[in-house]
């Protein structure tokens, strides 16, 4: 005895959901599993039950029971069985009840088993096809046997003219052509029983082809009346990928109206954003210009005003330097300009700050807008689509009992397919959700990346700030050496003059005692005489005094 053969992983669904349906028959034998279909008795049972006429008592009887495990039915053919027992239920003339009673089945059990109905009709389309294919073989072997008939018919009768002249002509002839003549004559004779234990044979086979052309018939008549079902059910599928693509266009066509208008209106919002960045940046740099320009002004004004009060302070006290350089006025107004764009750049900040408040309070509202319409139309799709279930169930009803059997199968193999879809469009529901919390999720990315944006701008004024301050507290020493060393040379400048007047006096001193003394004084100079001796005489102290200082 072999061993049966295990099925296999894809095999199982199958075989599970074909027994399923196999115990609606309530069958004497049992079939729970494969091992109790192994010795055949169940199966046997059902077909009694889907034909009693071809598949009588005198049929059943000779499916013996009690005899083990039949090794000729192997585990791995079961599938085939079932889905031939499928076939024959489903095309005989109880299939209507048939129908209905997969259709009591469980939604994956009716699922499997109408997917294994196609199946069979597929397998049963291929082998029409190919008995098609064989019908007209056969044809076309009867015609060339109708042609040899003819043509063994014509030889006969030559045979025989042929026979007939021979005895007349036998007649006339001597006896050596009497004895050729009755040789020829059995040879024909011998030919003419081999020709018609021929011709035999061959209307044997012209009935046995004629009864293969009927069977060849009406299996050609089934599969026009199958192709015309499958042009049915091809038609109600064409109808029905119509209805579901314009559901499906009516359920998303308004929120992708909806969100490409938000698309546009939050490309808006950035480009203004965008702006006022660009405007800010503006705004900074020509600050920063005005400071340097201002700043310049106010040195070169001080630089002025302490070149014009020169010669008035450089009798002062070095510690008083400082006062000197910039004015309590100047001062003032320094200090009052500082605390001017101080508040000027707290305004500004805290308007920008606003004006970013505003739009990301647009943002999400908008984005809530965008989820409650998303959230409605959904739920309006889904009333829509239980409330076509309702109308198709009810429609179903109604036709139940004025259409036959194909139609009532075919609206309800519909029905099953538009539950299922209604239950796929349920699920963009879970899909929403999922989708709001993705979207709070990012706002809260969002506002983190603006806070970390804020610090750091803030740590990049608070940096050019200080970097200012340092500029400008150089710029200071720079300007206060500058003006100590215009104040060094200024009192070197005037130290210079006051030796100069000191040594002219003592010079006029010297020389109006030597007048005295010799008593002869020097003639009397003219005007710029004297100014011309004055100059030659400051021009050689300039030139002596400083090695005087050296010492």
């Amino acid at each position: 005895m072999e061993e049966t053969q295990p099925l296999s992983q894809s095999e199982l669904p199958l075989c599970d959901s074909l027994i399923i349906w196999l115990q609606t028959f309530n069958t004497t034998a049992p079939c729970q599993d494969v091992k109790q279909l192994t010795n055949g008795v169940a199966m046997a049972q059902v077909l009694h039950q889907i034909d009693m006429a071809w598949f009588n008592e005198s049929w059943l009887s000779r499916i013996k029971e009690d005899i083990g495990d039949n090794w000729r039915i192997k585990v791995s053919y079961i599938n085939e069985l079932l889905q031939l027992i499928l076939g024959c239920a489903v095309n005989c003339e109880k299939k209507q009840e048939h129908i209905q009673n997969i259709m009591t089945l469980e939604e994956s059990v009716q699922h499997v088993v109408m997917t294994a109905i196609q199946e069979v009709s597929c397998i049963m389309i291929t082998y029409l096809k190919r008995a098609l294919e064989e019908l007209q073989e056969a044809q076309a072997e009867k015609e060339e046997l109708r042609q040899r008939c003819q043509e063994l018919d014509m030889q006969n009768e030559m045979m025989n003219e042929k026979l007939d002249h021979l005895f007349v002509s036998e007649k006339t002839n001597d006896g050596n052509n009497i004895i050729n003549a009755c040789f020829l004559y059995a040879r024909l004779e011998a030919a003419k029983d081999d020709y018609r234990v021929h011709c035999e044979e061959l209307e044997k086979q012209l009935i046995e082809f004629q009864h293969r052309n009927d069977e060849l018939t009406s299996l050609a008549e089934e599969t026009r009346a199958l192709k015309d079902e499958i042009d049915v059910l091809r038609y109600g599928l064409s109808k029905y990928n119509y209805v579901t693509s314009e559901l499906l266009n009516s359920h998303f066509s308004i929120p992708l109206f909806y969100q490409g208008f938000l698309e546009i209106s939050l490309y808006r919002l950035e480009e203004k954003h965008e702006a006022l960045l660009k405007e800010k940046e503006r705004l900074i740099e020509q600050r920063d210009t005005l400071k340097e320009t201002n700043e310049e002004l106010r040195c070169s004004q001080v630089q002025q005003d302490h070149l014009n009060q020169t010669d008035t302070s450089a009798t002062k006290s070095y510690e008083n330097l400082a006062a000197e350089i910039m004015p309590v006025e100047y001062r003032e107004v320094f200090i009052r300009l500082q605390h001017e764009n101080k508040m000027l750049r707290l305004q500004q900040e805290g308007t920008e700050n606003e004006r970013i408040e505003e739009l990301q309070e647009q943002l999400d509202q908008k984005h809530r807008k965008m989820n409650e319409l998303e959230t409605e139309q959904s739920k309006e799709r889904i009333r829509e689509l239980q409330q076509q279930i309702e109308d198709l169930q009810k429609s179903l009803q109604e036709q139940g009992s004025k259409s036959e059997g194909e139609s009532v199968s075919n609206l309800k193999f519909y029905y099953g397919n538009s539950v299922a879809y209604g239950l796929s469009i349920i699920g963009p529901v879970q899909k929403i959700s999922e989708l709001e919390a993705a979207l709070q999720k990012k706002d809260e990315d969002m506002k983190a990346m603006e806070e970390r944006y804020k610090m750091y701008l803030e740590k990049q004024l608070a940096e050019k700030e200080r970097r200012i301050e340092i500029l400008e507290s150089e710029c200071k020493v720079a300007k206060f050496r500058d003006y100590e060393e215009k104040l060094i040379v200024s009192a070197w400048y005037n130290k210079s003059l006051a030796f100069q007047k000191l040594g002219m006096e003592s010079r006029l001193v010297s020389g109006s005692g030597t007048c005295r003394d010799t008593g002869a004084c020097a003639p009397a100079r003219s005007f710029l005489a004297q100014q011309r001796h004055i100059t030659s005489t400051r021009r050689n102290l300039s030139v002596k005094v400083p090695a005087t200082t050296a010492d």
